[in-house]
């Protein structure tokens, strides 16, 4: 799918599920949707709800990703977490032209369709039949077009792009390179998969109260970037910049925390089952130890956080 307009040109590169739950007996849908927006009241008695976010990065002189995040919850039945990945024509000056009423909605438009179909593909490769009722009028697509597009303009005129002038050189200087190695390869992987673990798959923790805590140290957005960038490691090198690493020592602390902590019982079958053995966790401790130790002296180390009293 390609987009073209006078000022910019996005191509869709792909799309990925970035997690899915499906609610039960077992597992209650227990959040409400007070912030989140209502768009099918008349459904089931109660709302199909959307959230909405953003990220973009500069991957080259010549690559920059828009990648626009989707989330779908259709109350007591499921939820799933979308992320479109949209190449733009070239660079910073096209980010800055992205977020403008002539461009954002088209983008939000489509956003949303393919979000909505995949929610019902979801639901289908789940056996869970939705009502003949499950639909969204054209009205409502074109109402959240124009409400989503205006909360991303925005958030970026008002947060995000003073954000990029202030972190500009964090932003576009390399702080680590991360070879293809046995070691850094399961310190990416095992880390993510233990945040994942507590923030959306494992019913065991109370998983919308540490979203919310854990999001305040490390935004929404940018988490699920820098996981999608750092889990290419199996497929080649990666390279973080110096807000990369800021952000990826947090999750790296807290998954220590967590796997050396009290929740650790409820993470280590789960790891076991993922091949993630002792031996693969001594390696992981010893990684994570070393990565600590190589900024210890550093700026970019983050200031401590007990998260075991945090996390539940």
């Amino acid at each position: 799918m390609t987009m073209n307009n006078n000022e910019i040109e996005l191509v869709l590169k792909d799309w990925v599920y970035m997690w899915t739950e499906v609610f039960s007996a077992a597992n209650p849908d227990l959040e409400t949707a007070n912030d989140i927006l209502d768009t099918d009241a008349d459904y089931m008695g109660d709302s199909l709800a959307i959230n909405n976010n953003y990220d973009y990065e500069i991957i080259s002189d010549t690559e920059c990703h828009f990648y626009h995040y989707l989330g779908m919850r259709l109350p007591h039945v499921a939820r799933i977490m979308l992320r479109l990945d949209y190449v733009v024509s070239d660079k910073m000056s096209s980010m800055i032209a992205l977020f403008n009423r002539n461009v954002l909605p088209d983008i939000v438009a489509f956003s949303v369709e393919q979000t909505v179909q995949s929610f019902k593909d979801f639901c289908i490769k789940e056996g869970i039949k939705l009502s003949p009722l499950f639909k969204i009028e054209p009205d409502v697509i074109e109402d959240l077009k124009h409400s989503l597009t205006e909360g991303m303009i925005d958030t970026y005129i008002n947060h995000r792009k003073q954000h990029d002038i202030d972190c500009y050189k964090g932003e576009h200087t390399i702080a680590l390179n991360c070879p293809q190695s046995n070691s850094i390869n399961i310190t990416l992987n095992v880390s993510f998969l233990i945040i994942d673990e507590i923030l959306f798959d494992n019913i065991g923790f109370k998983r919308n109260s540490n979203r919310d805590l854990f999001f305040e140290k490390v935004p929404e957005c940018r988490y699920y970037t820098l996981k999608m960038k750092c889990i290419q490691i199996s497929n080649h090198p990666v390279d973080l910049t110096v807000v990369d690493v800021q952000l990826y020592l947090i999750i790296l602390d807290c998954s220590l925390q967590m796997l050396l902590g009290d929740n650790a019982d409820k993470l280590i079958p789960i790891l076991e089952e993922r091949g993630a053995n002792k031996d693969v966790r001594d390696i992981f401790f010893k990684s994570a130890t070393e990565l600590f130790n190589m900024y210890k002296n550093s700026a970019i180390t983050p200031a401590p956080t007990d998260w075991n009293a945090l996390i539940r």
